[in-house]
């Protein structure tokens, strides 16, 4: 039986058939202290890389962290840990106090979503006014089957500023960022699409129309130059 302090316990003797005296044997021992009643996340899902704070309730004493189970894989000491965790993790938390463990602990699960890796390949850098390039989206590391969001920006001369790959046409030099999200989890890169002028040749060739077979003639090639709208 474990006892509360301020409390009077009686204890009943009966049968007994001797007028002797009798001894009454009691032995003390010091409770565990009480189970903390729960565990606060800053946040219970973040992204790879990023920290949580976890705060246990109702500690006494010292509160132990194990993460393999209550009593198994300690982390860490405190009232309060920062954690980052890179895949889903589960924390136990249990009082320690006058030496004793509380018989058990109380857990919470921190979700850990994947932030994609990305990057942009134009399948070319540099075009000429008038021209398009499209801009191919490669993203890893998520789940297969994953679909994330896609935004573009700025969404000039772009087919859709929301497609993994759009057409581009801009007509100057355009850098262009994509911003790839999932779950919450979002990574951003850019690339420049370098923009020529157009050029167009037209061609004058002026001299003699007719000319008497075996003889030379000269003539004369004009070029104009035709810049880009």
């Amino acid at each position: 039986m474990v006892s509360t302090n301020g409390v009077y316990y009686y204890i009943l003797v009966h049968g007994y058939s001797s007028s002797s005296a009798f001894q009454l044997g009691l032995t003390c021992s010091t409770p565990p202290p009480p189970n903390p009643t729960s565990i606060t996340a800053t946040s219970n899902t973040i992204c790879v890389g990023q920290s949580t704070t976890l705060t246990a309730n109702g500690a006494s004493g010292t509160v132990y962290w194990f993460t393999g189970g209550c009593g198994v894989g300690q982390i860490a000491t405190g009232n309060s840990i920062i954690v980052t965790p890179t895949s889903t993790t589960t924390y136990y938390a249990r009082n320690f106090n006058g030496s004793l463990f509380s018989n058990n602990c109380v857990f919470t699960t921190i979700t850990v979503n994947p932030t994609p890796s990305i990057s942009v390949t134009p399948v070319t850098n540099t075009i000429c006014d008038g021209s398009s390039t499209q801009l191919v989206t490669t993203v890893s590391g998520l789940p297969a089957g994953s679909t994330p969001t896609y935004s573009w920006t700025p969404s000039t001369g772009l087919t859709n500023p929301s497609a993994p790959s759009p057409f581009a046409s801009p007509r100057t030099t355009q850098s262009y960022q994509v911003s790839v999200s999932f779950n919450g989890c979002s990574n951003a890169t850019s690339t420049t699409i370098n923009v020529n002028p157009s050029v167009g040749f037209v061609s004058t060739v002026s001299g003699n129309n007719t000319i008497i077979a075996g003889t030379q003639e000269t003539y004369s090639i004009t070029h104009i130059i035709v810049t880009g709208k």
